[in-house]
């Protein structure tokens, strides 16, 4: 027998079937499905709090946080995810999006980084590549001006 607290094993977000078996999901006899929306929430929450710990904590590998960041994606592009997310007046699911937004912030650290990253390579490029091209500017000149001397000097022997 089945307590009603425990969620059903097809209601469980990280269990394959949870994606495809949508009857399953489904209330029966003209039951109320609150209970097993709370129950899918807490399972969900769980889950989000599960990825935010990983990604917060400072020993996670690159691969590890790419592989859980990966695993929010497809969470959260559930519809079913998303509108128990959305869900109004429940704490579960303001503590959620809560956890969510943090996860949403370490999408924008991971592209500033990358893009700092990127800013300070070219930064640096542009450096060196005004300093080579003041120096080749500076050796085409002074070959320029050398030309020159060479050329009023055999002028003035020609006369």
């Amino acid at each position: 027998m089945r307590l009603e607290h425990e969620p059903r094993i097809e209601n469980r977000v990280g269990y394959p079937d949870s994606h495809n078996s949508l009857d399953a999901n489904k209330p029966v006899g003209g039951a109320s499905n609150t209970s097993s929306d709370e129950e899918k929430l807490t399972v969900l929450y769980n889950e989000l709090e599960r990825i935010d710990s990983v990604l917060s904590n400072p020993g996670t590998t690159k691969e590890q946080a790419l592989k859980e960041l990966e695993s929010y994606n497809s969470l959260i592009k559930n519809n079913e995810n998303t509108k128990l997310l959305n869900s109004t007046g429940n704490e579960i699911a303001e503590k959620s999006r809560a956890i969510s937004d943090k996860i949403q912030d370490y999408f924008i650290m991971k592209d500033m980084v990358t893009f700092g990253y990127f800013i300070d390579k070219m930064d640096t490029v542009s450096k060196y590549a005004y300093d080579i091209s003041v120096k080749y500017q500076r050796e085409g000149m002074n070959k320029y001006v050398d030309f020159y001397k060479d050329v009023t000097k055999k002028i003035k022997y020609v006369r």
